[in-house]
């Protein structure tokens, strides 16, 4: 009801790939044979649609998509490539499932700085994004920015505050 949400969490499609093939194999995969990439990212976007309508017919109203695409400092790959492979899937996931229930959320997970495509989670439909690490945004300023279009989650230090600070400064922070 109105009253909790029922979130399940998925892989991303760049997620699904990597574990599939291998993280380094994967990467060389993107630069030196896109073909199979195309071919492996469209398999896992057909499986995660369904998977994900079936869910919501069962009364799952968020979908976490999880898989860092971001190190501390920068994207794994560059945001060109993001775009090119893993964006227009990653909108026609949402797009589809939100086609078969309208009320379905959807919130980005990656670790990292992930600034680079913001813009893109937002505009494919993303609700949420998580996290916005203070280790590698400025979480001020990423509220400044992109806080009034999607719902900025889990601003707190998981390497610093969280593991190693008092109560009160995880209270604090």
């Amino acid at each position: 009801g109105d009253d909790y949400m029922k979130g399940i969490q998925l892989w991303n499609i760049f997620k699904c790939c990597w574990e599939l093939r291998g993280f380094e194999r994967f990467m060389l995969d993107m630069a030196m044979e896109p073909e199979l990439v195309e071919v492996m990212a469209d398999k896992f976007l057909v499986h995660h649609i369904e998977e994900s309508k079936q869910l919501v017919r069962r009364g799952v109203n968020m979908i976490f998509v999880l898989g860092d695409i971001a190190m501390q400092d920068a994207m794994m790959f560059s945001p060109k490539m993001w775009r090119d492979i893993f964006k227009p899937r990653l909108k026609t996931w949402i797009d589809e499932v939100k086609a078969e229930k309208d009320d379905t959320y959807f919130m980005f997970h990656s670790d990292g700085n992930n600034i680079a495509v913001f813009d893109d989670l937002i505009e494919i439909g993303f609700h949420a994004v998580d996290p916005v690490q203070p280790e590698c945004l400025d979480v001020e300023k990423v509220k400044d920015e992109f806080g009034d279009r999607v719902c900025i989650h889990g601003t707190m230090s998981l390497q610093e505050t969280l593991p190693f600070g008092t109560v009160d400064d995880v209270i604090n922070e």
